[in-house]
């Protein structure tokens, strides 16, 4: 990683939510997030994920094309094509950003809570939000529950030692 966003990036997602990169991802990060199984939130027992996931460049990028932090890191699995991934149907509130990763080629695609892509390849989406991100079940997110068994309640606070800050 090592992208810095241009003025049409920026155009871009602010015109259609969306803005993708080619060759974001190396073949080794592709491989070690293919591998790093397919449970909600895996950076929590995937070192390698997790370092990918909270390098202090994508902080940066995130930074330059939100123009908010400070940015926490709230989601993260593993998806098969064909899917959507409506960030709004995600129990957690203040999410600032979706990022889907594709295994095919390692691409990035940003998009924001107006946009919901058609996702075509496998990949691991990720979600960024706010410091002050809480956890709100929502019926529509079928995996909510993986927030109660980890002791989570409806209206917690993400707690950093489970959901890292990636920029302050």
């Amino acid at each position: 990683m090592g992208y810095e966003i241009s003025a049409k990036d920026l155009t871009e997602i602010t015109k259609t939510g969306t803005v993708t990169f080619a060759e974001f991802l190396s073949e080794e990060e592709v491989a070690i997030l293919k591998h790093s199984g397919n449970t909600r939130d895996s950076f929590q027992n995937c070192p390698l994920t997790k370092k990918i996931l909270t390098k202090r460049d994508l902080g940066k990028l995130l930074f330059e094309i939100l123009e908010k932090k400070p940015i926490r890191l709230v989601f993260s699995k593993n998806i098969s094509p064909p899917a959507t991934f409506p960030l709004e149907d995600l129990s957690i509130d203040e999410v600032f950003i979706g990022m889907f990763l594709s295994y095919e080629d390692g691409s990035v695609t940003f998009f924001t809570k107006e946009a919901t892509p058609e996702l075509t390849d496998a990949g691991m989406m990720v979600v960024y939000g706010n410091a002050r991100a809480r956890f709100l079940p929502k019926e529509a997110d079928k995996e909510s529950s993986f927030l109660l068994k980890k002791g989570y309640a409806s209206g917690d606070k993400l707690e950093t030692k489970d959901y890292p800050l990636i920029f302050k």
